[in-house]
């Protein structure tokens, strides 16, 4: 690995290492039997990791195709061994977060308008998010009907990665963070950026699909995170033109669901992690001072019910408490 890393980095050293590799895992196979030795796949992925970039250089002149040849080899190995055998072989939870921040920050670098390579460099980047972070309720039911015992591997949630990855979501867990917007370098926005629409979509469905795959992972967020993912939310959605695309819409609507789900929880009940008056005292970070009636910002028109049915429970607070 040491020297497949030595520049320059190519297709056909690439193409040479992975059928290596492959010999080499029928000879060491990645087992779940005790007492058996197993191939170390935690070190081969960080190894593998090193060259897994999506900025292409005069000396990684072929990085977009050797992202794709990797995740495919990666790939094959979570989806074709046993999840028991996967964490026996070293595949943690520290690993999988690892490989997550990696390929995530990554996947921002990408143009907002991509070519056909660079849309497969996404589409394999986010199949092997979703093979960590979606879980497969069709082979746990099976696991359930069957009465074996439970999938081993490590689950982790986006959650989770927003804990660990202040690089990218400071601003989720400390407000006073929030990155400014650089009109020049769309990748420089703050993460998820509604500009890039394929970023947008694909976190917010796993910030979604965490909290509906697990709902006491409701109880494990802080409110000050929620209130500040919203917060973000908002901003992002205020941005939007009046007249909006398919794709804008489809954005508009996954920060409305998240919003909802945080505000009400996964069954509308309004066990979420934040309550209305949390929002509402939010606002004015949002779209600035509210003064005689209206906030210093318009508000976009697609949420101006949301708000006003803040604002009427807004005066109710403002009421009851006059009379206490």
């Amino acid at each position: 690995m040491i020297k497949y890393r030595e520049p320059p980095l190519t297709v056909v050293k690439t193409s040479h290492l992975l059928t290596f590799l492959h010999h080499l895992l029928i000879l060491v196979p990645i087992t779940s039997t005790p007492n058996v030795p197993t191939f170390p796949l935690s070190q081969l992925f960080e190894d593998l990791g090193m060259t897994l970039t999506l900025r292409p250089t005069q000396q990684f002149p072929f990085a977009y195709q050797i992202w794709i040849m990797n995740l495919q080899f990666m790939l094959s190995c979570i989806k074709e061994v046993a999840p028991q055998a996967l964490y026996n072989a070293g595949i943690t939870t520290p690993v999988v977060l690892g490989i997550i921040k990696h390929v995530l920050l990554e996947l921002t670098r990408l143009p907002i308008e991509v070519n056909s390579i660079q849309q497969k460099c996404f589409d394999m980047g986010k199949e092997l998010l979703d093979t960590f972070l979606l879980k497969d309720t069709q082979s746990e039911r099976s696991t359930t009907s069957t009465g074996s015992k439970p999938i081993v591997i490590p689950k982790v949630s986006y959650y989770d990665i927003i804990f660990s990855f202040p690089e990218l979501y400071g601003h989720f867990l400390h407000g006073s963070m929030m990155p400014i917007r650089n009109e020049s370098a769309p990748s420089a926005y703050p993460q998820p950026s509604i500009v890039n629409y394929r970023i947008w979509q694909a976190t917010l469905q796993y910030m979604i699909a965490s909290i509906r795959q697990d709902v006491k992972l409701l109880d494990r967020i802080p409110t000050l995170m929620a209130i500040n993912i919203i917060k973000h939310v908002l901003r992002e959605i205020n941005t939007l033109p009046a007249d909006l695309s398919k794709s804008e819409s489809r954005c508009l609507n996954s920060g409305k669901e998240l919003i909802n789900l945080l505000l009400l929880g996964p069954h509308g009940d309004g066990a979420g992690v934040v309550s209305h008056y949390d929002i509402i005292v939010a606002l004015p970070d949002v779209y600035g001072h509210f003064l005689r009636g209206t906030f210093a910002q318009s508000v976009h028109w697609t949420m101006e019910k949301f708000i006003n049915e803040l604002g009427k429970r807004r005066k109710q607070v403002t009421i009851c408490l006059k009379e206490i």
